[in-house]
């Protein structure tokens, strides 16, 4: 779904491709820094096991 709203801006003339691909990498970023922290916290708070099961 994600990859269709960034296509369908490019086809409705909206943004160019370099925007779109510059807001993929923005959020891919956002989310390797951004994710890490919310799991650290949830552990000290407790509310997850102190290891993760593995697959």
């Amino acid at each position: 779904m994600i990859l269709l709203i960034g296509l369908s801006r490019v086809y409705l003339g909206v943004h160019f491709p370099t925007d779109i691909a510059g807001g993929y990498i923005a959020g891919i970023i956002w989310l390797v820094f951004t994710v890490p922290v919310i799991y650290w916290r949830a552990r000290l708070q407790g509310s997850l096991p102190p290891t993760a099961p593995r697959p």
